[in-house]
């Protein structure tokens, strides 16, 4: 029986699985040939994991240079990341994977339901950023006084409705810049960064409101001959990350020398040069590039096959539905405000650490994973109105904000409880809502949250219904006269010739 929870766990939880068979079954749904289903689901499992292998190559990339980033300054805090967040918790509450899975199942399920008989027709596909949300969802109800073996089923069902509520919402909220970017309305955004996004493209439409829409496109940039290379984004990327990696590794061995590549792969187990820094920080900035790259191609065959797939069911079950996507789905439409957008978000991390340090609050270190995909979506979603400044001034912003998270979460203790310390921290903007249940339930009551958010599915149901009564009253009181009152028509056109 364990083996078989565990098989359902590791089969519905892999996000590569769940996504190829939404993809399936919309196949099925529109009945392509046994050929075009399994090559469309293959596709599509095939490219999510590419998406996830770039998003490694990033990760590993990146790795390389928090080490000698904190070294350099002297500085210990918290670093943001949603991963390392996960597994101290996984420490503290050996359940928490676990019951953050019932969370998002109850979540997904919830979320299809509402997609069907409201109005609000989005579906969240992004498994991965899902499961992180669900976990720390659970972890927030844990930290407030929920029991994790006593509650078990109320921090599910609490937590799965609060999510659901999430995932019809945010993308709801950002569909307006979605439609702003791709020139459409078939895909939405699905990422825990937005509440980021939406104040990035909020900040980009008044820059563009200020300038009456004459503002210049990031993508509009033009290189001088001698440097159309640079025309090309992935080239433009490299040159930028090879400056950035050697700036701070040059100065990092200036001030300390080699101990300060301590936890790098620059040195070795015993402490001696394994790889030169100067070669190490070139490849290091290729491969951020690379993993770039590599998450283009997935989020292509991902989308190739994933959108029409969706279609499918969303004309079956869910008319006019909307799948909400990874954030990477964007960075096709404006690879100048990726880069762009990374490098505002994370001097804004810098100068956020620095306020942290002076204010004498948990110091908080710039984590560049979720600078680079909150700051690039940001610069995108900024940029479609608001141009370069839009680029540059949102993703700040949105830098700043981050910045802020984990330090709410450790002053309020909402991570697992007084007896744990994380030494790390929730990544994106979005992890804030968890305080909404962790507050609720510490001073009101599990039952208190647990009603609020039951009322306000039910809410949802209801309002959806009167919305539709005003609806039909209205085509009602629209409709022809002769319909309504049963006034002959003719006579009706004689006295109107007749005025």
């Amino acid at each position: 029986m364990d083996e078989f929870i565990i098989f359902l766990k590791t089969f519905f939880g892999t996000p590569s699985i769940l996504i190829g068979i939404v993809a399936m079954i919309g196949l099925l749904i529109q009945r392509k040939s046994f050929t075009q289903v399994l090559t469309g689901t293959f596709k599509v499992i095939i490219g999510f994991l590419i998406l996830g292998g770039g998003a490694t190559l990033l990760s590993s990339s990146l790795s390389q240079f928090s080490p000698v980033f904190i070294n350099l300054f002297g500085i210990n805090g918290a670093i943001p990341n949603n991963e390392a967040t996960m597994a101290q918790l996984l420490d503290v509450i050996p359940k928490i994977i676990t019951i953050g899975t019932g969370v998002m199942i109850v979540a997904m399920l919830t979320n299809v339901v509402l997609a069907i008989v409201t109005r609000y027709k989005y579906v969240y596909l992004t498994g991965h950023v899902l499961f992180y949300m669900s976990v720390m969802t659970a972890a927030c109800l844990v930290s407030a006084g929920m029991d994790d073996s006593k509650d078990l089923w109320m921090i599910i069902l609490t937590g799965g409705l609060f999510m659901a509520i999430y995932m019809l919402f945010m993308p709801l909220a950002n569909q307006k810049f979605m439609r702003q970017v791709t020139k459409g309305d078939v895909i939405a955004m699905g990422h825990t960064g937005g509440i980021g996004y939406f104040i990035a493209g909020w900040i980009g439409n008044g820059i563009g409101a200020l300038q009456k829409g004459k503002v210049r496109s990031t993508e509009d940039i033009k290189f001088p001959k001698g440097l159309s290379f640079l025309k090309n984004s992935n080239v433009a990327i490299s040159i930028t990350m090879i400056f950035f990696f050697l700036i701070v590794y040059i100065a990092a061995y200036a001030a300390k020398g080699l101990d300060v590549f301590i936890g790098t792969d620059v040195l070795d187990g015993t402490g001696a040069m394994a790889n030169h820094w100067f070669v190490f920080a070139i490849i290091q900035a290729f491969t951020f590039a690379a993993g770039i790259e590599v998450i283009l191609l997935g989020v292509r065959m991902v989308l190739n096959e994933l959108v029409p797939a969706f279609k499918g069911i969303s004309d079956k079950f869910v008319k006019n539905g909307k799948a909400a996507l990874d954030c990477a789905v964007v960075f096709t439409y404006a690879p100048n405000a990726v880069l762009i957008g990374f490098l505002a978000s994370f001097v804004a991390g810098i100068i956020g650490m620095f306020i942290t340090y002076g204010a004498g609050l948990p110091i908080v270190l710039p984590g560049i994973a979720a600078h680079f995909f909150l700051g690039a979506t940001g610069g995108v979603f900024a940029n479609s109105k608001g141009g370069i400044w839009g680029a540059i001034v949102g993703p700040f912003v949105q830098g700043l904000i981050i910045t802020f998270v984990p330090v709410l979460f450790l002053k309020l203790n909402a991570y697992a409880g007084v007896e744990a310390s994380i030494s790390t921290g929730w990544g994106d903007t979005d992890y804030i809502l968890g305080l909404i249940p962790l507050l609720i339930t510490r001073h009101l009551g599990k039952w208190v949250t647990f009603g609020v958010v039951l009322a306000f599915i039910i809410g949802l149901v209801v309002e959806e219904q009167i919305f539709i009564q005003i609806k039909r009253k209205k085509a009602k009181l629209a409709a022809p006269s002769s319909v309504v009152t049963g006034v002959n028509p003719e006579l009706v056109e004689e006295v109107n010739d007749k005025q």
